[in-house]
């Protein structure tokens, strides 16, 4: 059953498609203030659609590799125990189903061992919660950096935090969409439509794709334990 879409609640990971306005798209662009980065916020509906459109096909190409799709699914949380277990990866909560929907899919269409075994429906249902995200997006963001050594790395990550704690105080939700930025031979010709249609200039790098809308919060995703990560 295609349970990451069809169990999704209207208004949690989605977007509600209300326009921003004109004060929420300014105080975006005038926040960002990081040099040596540059980024572009648009509301422009054809661009919105089209860059839509790229994101669908980015999740076919990812989601087409058995190898890449695995990654996926070893992160992925089936349920309780597994977040209990590993306190990271994501699950059904970030993809907006919660409450009695997260427990009836967790306790009776998810499966790890029948996932694994055959991972079909679960990344065709990858595309059509994605296809659902890029379409409801009412703005997207991009970041870019004139080279890609790991300062600027670094530096973009900073940024994009910042941005997100803007994007909050604002009232707004804010949601990454990498696929297409991933580095593999797979994905290399719709990246480079990808950025050639935005404009991005040849030798430069897109470090962050995203998308804004109105939105109600979903679940947080598990976290480690500090001395999990740093011995004491």
């Amino acid at each position: 059953p295609p349970i990451l879409g069809s169990q999704l609640e209207r208004g949690s990971i989605l977007p509600d498609e209300t326009p921003l306005s004109a004060d929420k798209l300014s105080g975006l662009r005038d926040s960002f203030t990081d040099a040596g980065l540059t980024m572009t916020v648009t509301d422009d509906a054809a661009q919105r659609n089209r860059v839509a459109q790229i994101m669908i096909d980015a999740m076919r190409i990812e989601t087409a590799g058995k190898a890449r799709d695995a990654e996926s699914i070893a992160m992925f949380r089936f349920n309780a125990d597994e977040r209990a277990r590993y306190r990271d990866g994501f699950g059904v909560a970030q993809v907006g189903i919660t409450g009695i929907g997260r427990w009836v899919a967790e306790t009776f269409f998810l499966s790890r061992e029948d996932v694994e075994n055959d991972s079909t429906s679960f990344g065709e249902q990858a595309v059509d919660l994605t296809s659902e995200q890029a379409r409801s997006a009412s703005a997207l963001g991009w970041i870019v950096t004139a080279s890609n050594q790991r300062l600027d790395q670094l530096a973009t990550g900073r940024a994009y935090e910042r941005l997100n704690l803007t994007a909050t105080a604002l009232g707004m939700a804010m949601h990454p969409l990498s696929q297409v930025l991933q580095e593999y031979p797979d994905m290399a010709e719709l990246q480079e439509q990808f950025l050639a249609y935005l404009g991005v200039a040849e030798g430069h790098t897109m470090q962050m794709l995203f998308r804004f809308g109105m939105a109600e919060p979903v679940g947080h995703s598990a976290r480690r334990r500090v001395e999990d990560i740093i011995p004491g």
